[in-house]
């Protein structure tokens, strides 16, 4: 039999708060995991590009505004000398390359992707001379801004993953 007078002894206030602060020491693990997941993501359809050596109709803009949001992330995580995001957006930024090097391999239409990415080499060089003229919090705030323009759809993510890890 439980003794239930003896639950009722338990300190919960001290439960509460060892619950409180361990899912608070997760959240930066969580971050980290999803991030690396959002950036492995797109790998399936980069592996059926290499072996179609063709782009099989899958659009360029979200390859290309994953590159564009991981490296305005990088300059904000420069900004903010925030150690974990450094890592998971310097992450972003090779793989975001690689993965546009690979679509811009085989894609038919290089004319749009060249002015695409030359537009957001552009954007990327100008937060850039932001970050290094401003003061850190005036330049962060203006770094996040574009970055807002630069996310794709917030329910379309999830949804990706999804099929992505289905597959």
């Amino acid at each position: 039999m439980v003794d239930l007078g003896k639950l009722a002894r338990v300190d919960w206030a001290s439960h509460a708060r060892v619950a409180l602060a361990t899912s608070q020491a997760m959240i930066p693990y969580a971050a980290i995991g999803s991030s690396i997941l959002f950036a492995l993501a797109p790998l399936p359809d980069i592996r059926r590009i290499r072996r179609a050596k063709h782009t099989l109709s899958l659009p360029f803009l979200p390859f290309f505004f994953y590159a564009l949001q991981s490296a305005i992330f990088l300059v904000y995580a420069w900004v903010t000398a925030n150690p974990v995001l450094k890592t998971t957006t310097s992450l972003g930024v090779l793989l975001g390359t690689y993965y546009l090097a690979v679509y811009y391999t085989y894609s038919s239409d290089k004319v749009v992707a060249r002015k695409w990415m030359a537009g957001g080499f552009a954007v990327v060089l100008a937060l850039m001379g932001i970050a290094a003229t401003w003061e850190a919090a005036d330049a962060a705030m203006m770094i996040g801004l574009p970055e807002l323009f630069a996310r794709p759809p917030p329910l379309i993510v999830p949804f990706k993953l999804l099929l992505c890890i289905l597959r």
